[in-house]
């Protein structure tokens, strides 16, 4: 058999294996990633503390934080593929931010302005298709810091994935 084969055949395997373990596995996961957000944000659009049990908050709130766990572990495990994503305008980081926003909103009382802020984070974020348009995000934005007392920004928030796991204590000691 030719050396030159076995040598060539031999380093197509390996590049084979690098590009599916390090480039084609995470894509993929992304993509999954990005229909389970879409999936969960449109599922549980309409869930708030006035038309909901609260079973059902908590199911919505659980949903959301599955994802934004599976963003934030992507993120964290995968630097290199991360710096790749960044490049084609993905942010898990922000998406995951916006998927824990999402589930405090979800047990809150309905505050439909800054549920649509946060959609736009996660839609952004992950290159969803846009609900809103930049503008009227922005408009969005501005009526509801009009709205609240402390207006836009001034509330402090905790890093998303030291909040995740505030979350999972809170709730193991329940």
């Amino acid at each position: 058999m030719n050396l030159r084969a076995v040598i060539v055949g031999l380093l197509v395997g390996v590049g084979s294996w690098w590009f599916t373990n390090f480039i084609f596995h995470p894509w993929k996961e992304v993509q999954e990633l990005r229909r389970k957000s879409r999936f969960e944000i449109i599922y549980w659009s309409n869930v708030s503390l006035r038309t909901s049990s609260h079973e059902t908050q908590a199911a919505g709130q659980d949903a959301f934080r599955k994802v934004a766990f599976a963003l934030v572990a992507l993120n964290e495990t995968s630097p290199r593929f991360i710096k790749l994503l960044k490049f084609t305008s993905y942010d898990l980081t922000a998406a995951a931010d916006g998927m824990i926003n999402l589930s405090h909103e979800i047990m809150g009382e309905g505050d439909y302005l800054y549920r649509a802020i946060c959609r736009h984070d996660v839609e952004k974020a992950l290159l969803l298709r846009q609900q809103f348009s930049d503008e009227d995000y922005e408009r969005i934005k501005k009526k509801w810091a009009d709205d609240n007392d402390n207006g836009f920004g001034d509330d402090v928030s905790l890093d998303p994935v030291d909040e995740l796991f505030m979350f999972a204590d809170m709730r193991k000691s329940e």
